[in-house]
């Protein structure tokens, strides 16, 4: 959505992050995972307040942030405590620092292109490498959503039930299911990653 052109794709893309995920109901709706991950937060605090043990706040705000950001996009926790699977989550965090180490580079032959040959574009391969991984991890999430959501229903459609308690990936796949032409994995993969980054 940041990179495509001004026409009837950007204007979907848009309708979908402003009723679907923006939206005030929408907001609304997800309130218990901001209130529960605060709370979750507070008990660090205070468990490390009891210890005299000193807290990164700046780490626990970052944690904060991305626990809410992946619980609204796919209903999983990844930092502190209760952490459901332990090697995703692993994965996932491996992603998160590659990324903030790599991202935040700046590449100097942007700057100066006569320097892209002494660094043979070591930042650029980096960072295809890091799109992969990302885009491989997310991939698996939309697949391990589908599969469990086919083995709920048999692999009809369930219709609207739960809608209010819906993820990002399940609200993208049921878009997939209406309009499968438009809403491919591809661009259901690109939406979760925008909204992460």
């Amino acid at each position: 959505m940041a990179w495509t052109s001004y026409g009837d794709h950007w204007r979907n893309l848009r309708r979908i992050a402003s009723l679907e995920i923006l939206s005030s109901h929408r907001l609304q709706t997800l309130h218990a995972i901001r209130v529960d991950e605060v709370k979750l937060m507070l008990k660090r605090l205070f468990s490390a307040s009891e210890n005299k043990k000193s807290v990164d706040m700046k780490a626990l705000f970052f944690e904060l942030m991305l626990n809410v950001m992946m619980r609204m996009i796919a209903g999983k926790r990844y930092y502190g405590e209760n952490v459901g699977e332990v090697e995703e989550a692993k994965r996932f965090r491996e992603i998160v620092e590659e990324t903030m180490r790599i991202g935040g580079a700046s590449n100097m032959g942007d700057f100066w292109p006569v320097l892209r040959w002494l660094k043979v574009g070591k930042t650029e391969k980096a960072l295809r490498v890091l799109q992969e991984n990302r885009d491989q991890f997310v991939q698996e999430l939309i697949k391990g959503f589908r599969s469990a959501k086919d083995a709920e229903n048999g692999g009809g459609d369930a219709g609207e039930t739960g809608e209010k308690k819906k993820t990002l990936i399940e609200v993208l796949l049921t878009l997939q299911q209406k309009e499968p032409e438009y809403y491919k994995d591809e661009i259901i993969r690109s939406l979760m990653l925008v909204w992460l980054l």
